[in-house]
């Protein structure tokens, strides 16, 4: 005969998660959400190596060039166009306040947005 017990599934897993957001007070979660998302901008930001194209192009070449092929890279390096470094730093702050801003807006209204919610349930 069948066994009438089913393991729970994962939506059922996912509502048992819920639920237990539910006893956690809503500072320390929002709270958490704030880490670990900082947490992951700064893991991504570091995970680069700091290896540049120079650096890898210096590596392909084993570092031995003859003293005539180093000095023409050095004067096409040198007449490369440079970015504006200033406008690329500008452009990271206005984006990164806009996400903070963000984010504390929607904490500050949460409650409004988490009660609202019932409002969907159906008559």
């Amino acid at each position: 005969m069948a066994d009438t017990t089913s393991a729970p599934t994962v939506g059922m897993q996912i509502d048992a998660v819920i639920a237990q957001f539910q006893t956690v007070s809503t500072t320390q979660l929002y709270a958490t959400v704030i880490a670990v998302s900082l947490a992951f901008s700064f893991f991504l930001i570091n995970s680069g190596g700091g290896s540049s194209a120079l650096t890898m192009m210096d590596r392909e070449d084993g570092g031995e060039q003859a003293p005539k092929k180093k000095k023409q890279q050095q004067q096409r390096r040198a007449s490369a166009p440079e970015p504006k470094w200033h406008i690329l730093k500008i452009t990271n702050y206005v984006a990164t306040t806009g996400f903070l801003l963000s984010v504390l807006q929607f904490a500050s209204n949460a409650s409004t947005y988490l009660n609202d919610s019932t409002s969907l349930d159906a008559n």
